[in-house]
């Protein structure tokens, strides 16, 4: 009766630690999925955060370009606005000249 008592008592003392080498890791999985749902969100945000830096940085780039094109385009108006006057200028003392030549 001792004996089988003693048995008992080792499977009891088996299945309590079947039990807690289980809980122990169930623990362990869950905090590995839990630093992997980290990892992996972590990982999502800096690619989400290096797309946006690098479409601002297009955007920007595309704005610059587009301000160089539209300053381009106001520097050439305003050359032919001055070639257009200073043309004109000319013109005009030529005039003043052939009327001065005739008098």
């Amino acid at each position: 009766a001792a004996a089988a008592a003693e048995a008992a008592a080792a499977v009891a003392n088996l299945d309590d630690a079947v039990r807690a080498a289980q809980a122990e890791l169930e623990t362990a999985h869950a905090v590995a999925l839990a630093r992997a749902e980290n990892v992996a969100r972590d990982e999502a945000y800096k690619a989400a955060k290096a797309s946006a830096v690098a479409e601002a940085e297009a955007m920007l780039e595309a704005a610059k370009e587009e301000g160089r094109a539209e300053a381009r385009a106001a520097a050439m108006a305003a050359v032919e606005e001055a070639y257009a006057a200073a043309q004109a200028s000319a013109e005009a003392d030529a005039v003043v000249m052939l009327e001065a030549a005739k008098e």
